[in-house]
């Protein structure tokens, strides 16, 4: 008995014995089959399953193993179909967290200035790696993106000044983001003054938090 085209592993493995357990077989080759587990080498999240000609993935993977496996079923004559569209891309998924983590993010400033208020540098930090990451994560997958960075202020002071330092404070942040190596063309800084309150400034503690800057990722 002969074997040839291509099946997965499992099966293989699970043919081979069936057929050294039937008498009327003396001889089995299988030298021919292709391992298409073995060929793509999924991760230990990903159940692979072929029915017919189509090769159907699901469970989690990295963009750079859809990418090989994309490939490699091209030199696979058996398998004239690959599904995947029930396969989480974790680089994908990353990139959606870190993108809602920096949009939620906002950093304050004192009042009348562009100076941050003290005891945010660990937050900043965090920023910075958050970034590194989604810049990593977005060549990997294939896509642009555009940070705006947004300078508000309070309601106090004049419109002219509150638009001023509102810009000034989205520039701070700008010049210490790209400081740390990250692209300026990468970044939007504009100030919006008290036009976009994070807060209706019902006390002083409102007040204060809309002396803030804050992010949004566009992905593209």
């Amino acid at each position: 008995l002969h074997a040839r085209g291509a099946a997965l592993h499992q099966w293989i493995e699970a043919s081979r014995n069936r057929v050294f357990s039937l008498p009327w077989i003396k001889e089995y080759d299988d030298s021919e089959l292709l391992d298409i587990d073995r060929q793509l080498q999924p991760p230990q999240t990903v159940t692979l399953e072929l029915k017919g000609n189509t090769l159907q993935a699901q469970g989690t993977a990295s963009q750079q193993w859809l990418l090989k496996a994309q490939q490699k079923v091209k030199a696979i004559s058996a398998i004239s179909k690959f599904q995947y569209d029930q396969l989480i891309n974790t680089d994908i998924a990353r990139l959606m967290e870190i993108r809602q983590q920096i949009d939620r993010l906002a950093l304050f400033f004192l009042a009348g200035s562009e100076d941050l208020v003290p005891g945010q540098q660990g937050a900043i930090d965090t920023l910075i790696m958050q970034l590194k990451e989604l810049n990593t994560l977005a060549m990997a997958v294939g896509k642009g993106y555009q940070i705006k960075i947004t300078g508000h202020s309070d309601s106090t002071g004049t419109d002219e000044f509150n638009m001023q330092i509102s810009q000034r404070r989205a520039e701070t942040i700008l010049t210490i983001l790209v400081s740390s190596g990250l692209k300026n063309e990468n970044f939007v800084a504009r100030g919006v003054g008290h036009t976009q309150p994070l807060r209706p400034e019902t006390n002083l503690q409102d007040r204060s938090f809309n002396r803030a800057v804050t992010f949004k990722v566009n992905l593209r």
